[in-house]
């Protein structure tokens, strides 16, 4: 996919070979059909440009709209590009908007520019909170975001087939970026965009089940599904509910898994946030100060010898505790250690 979208670059613009813009489309055209957004970002120059002698204004279009609803931040070119074509582009805008009472064309293009600009709000919102949260997106680089769609499609297509344990190494390994804000932004507008589309119910369905598993992960974490009845119980199509169209992972025969394109600072930021993980449940499992919480150290903490129930840091939290709470509580303990 990746080579397939390369080559055509290469041959549209005649690098290192003979340039070839019907063999480039061609190739172009399958590395979208296989998921790759940035052909169709490639096509859109094409088709858009007399340069190549195939321009096609609405071909344009709905390869810019793929690629934005996408991640491929075409904002500025998708609203120059419907103004500067608009009695070609509001027909099918309105049409795919299910619109019939506007006409005026000042009326579509606020429409349109509505249409674009909340993408790009929702977008920038995501990418900060993906960012802040240092979700597996805020560590791509603009030349992977081909990736999210081609993601989206196996999560779809295969990952919603596989077993419990196939599903459990799929997202953990594969799917990661898909587990942000910016990933339920993606699956959102492909949810839309297929109802706009309309007669493809089963596939709403799937989308619809991808959102929900996605949603669930950025709330809960990969580990609310080591359960394996929740996996089953959220995914209308995991083998318990579908046998017959049971998928192994081990039988996809091309997987794009991020785990093979991920950034060296990804892995770095799991590794580290794995340490971070251990400790805070070391911590937690550790003897605690219990006046000010403070988790035991290398020095001992002393015990109250009373009720040898609670355990101090220093004097001072000792006596502090004291006058506060524990003069009452070291008495009741106590009355039930006789019992």
């Amino acid at each position: 996919m990746i080579g397939l979208y390369w080559v055509g670059c290469l041959l549209v613009e005649g690098k290192g070979c003979a340039q070839n813009v019907e063999l480039a489309i061609e190739y172009l055209e399958k590395a979208s059909t296989l998921g790759n957004c940035q052909a169709d970002h490639q096509l859109f120059t094409i088709y858009s440009s007399e340069d190549f002698g195939k321009k096609d204004i609405l071909k344009a279009y709905t390869y810019l709209l793929n690629a934005m609803e996408n991640g491929v931040t075409a904002f500025t070119d998708i609203g120059k590009f419907f103004k500067d074509n608009l009695e070609v582009l509001k027909p099918a805008f309105l049409e795919r908007k299910k619109i019939t009472t506007i006409d005026k064309d000042e009326e579509v293009l606020n429409l349109h520019d509505a249409y674009v600009n909340e993408n790009l709000s929702k977008f920038e919102e995501a990418m900060k909170k993906d960012m802040l949260y240092e979700n597996a997106t805020a560590f791509m680089n603009n030349g992977m975001i081909w990736l999210m769609k081609v993601l989206k499609m196996y999560f779809a297509d295969s990952v919603l087939r596989f077993n419990h344990a196939d599903f459990l190494i799929a997202v953990k390994e594969d799917l990661p970026p898909l587990f942000s804000n910016v990933g339920i932004w993606i699956m959102e507008n492909w949810l839309a965009r297929t109802k706009e589309l309309g007669g493809n119910k089963d596939l709403e369905k799937r989308i619809k089940t991808c959102l929900d598993i996605t949603k669930k992960i950025n709330d809960k974490g990969i580990e609310y599904f080591e359960k394996e009845s929740r996996y089953h119980l959220l995914n209308k199509y995991s083998p318990k509910k579908c046998p017959e169209e049971a998928v192994a992972r081990s039988s996809i025969e091309k997987l794009y898994s991020f785990k093979i394109y991920a950034r060296p600072e990804y892995f770095q930021h799991i590794v580290q946030k794995k340490k971070e993980a251990e400790l805070a449940a070391k911590r937690a499992k550790a003897t605690k100060c219990a006046n000010c919480g403070c988790p035991e150290g290398k020095q001992k903490y002393k015990m109250c010898s009373a009720c040898k129930k609670v355990h101090y840091c220093s004097p001072t939290c000792q006596k502090t505790d004291w006058k506060a709470k524990h003069k009452a509580e070291c008495k009741a303990f106590r009355a039930a250690a006789k019992k």
